[in-house]
């Protein structure tokens, strides 16, 4: 009897160690599961983050180029540059104001040597001026969003309220910023008439 009861006991501890150790292989699959479901939307938001930085990076290299020469650019690198500022814009998870803003300053670079009101830039004018819209909205504190706003809104020969909103909350929120105060002067100067 001893060997039956001894021989049972130790079956009894057999199955408590094997239900411990699958109770054990069963709480690290679900860690692992836990893991893997935690680490992809990671994974997933970081190459977005790293390919929005990329495109990001490549529209501001085609902006620095025109700046440096001073002139407008052609249409295949304008086209390469607007798709890698809207590429930017759709790769980043969130609203970006920079990004928006990116956008913007190339949509003026398109055709920024014609004057202001010419109905064939209107187009492009009109892109900008939703580009910064968006900036501005995004982020509403930045003066460089409104400035850029209301530099548009000039293209566009369009001094109405949004006009004078823009100018306004550009003098409010940079009113220490030698760029903003030189850009609305400019823009004021330039309005002047109207």
């Amino acid at each position: 009897m001893t060997s039956t009861t001894t021989h049972a006991s130790s079956r009894r501890r057999n199955r408590s160690r094997s239900d411990s150790q699958a109770a054990s292989r069963t709480t690290e699959r679900l860690g692992l599961l836990l893991a893997v479901a935690i680490c992809l939307p990671l994974l997933y938001t970081g190459a977005s983050l790293l390919f929005a930085g990329i495109a990001s990076h490549q529209a501001s290299a085609f902006l620095s180029d025109w700046e440096r020469k001073g002139e407008e650019p052609g249409e295949r690198a304008w086209q390469i540059a607007r798709d890698a500022a809207q590429r930017a814009i759709d790769f980043y998870p969130v609203a970006n104001g920079a990004y928006q803003h990116r956008l913007g300053l190339i949509e003026q670079w398109q055709q920024f040597r014609q004057p202001f009101g010419e109905p064939k830039t209107e187009a492009s004018r009109r892109a900008a001026l939703q580009a910064f819209r968006a900036a501005a909205e995004a982020r509403p504190t930045w003066p460089e969003h409104w400035s850029a706003l209301a530099y548009a809104k000039l293209y566009l020969l369009e001094f109405d309220a949004e006009f004078h909103t823009a100018l306004r909350r550009a003098h409010e929120l940079g009113p220490w910023r030698i760029d903003i105060n030189r850009r609305l002067a400019e823009i004021g100067f330039i309005a002047w008439p109207q």
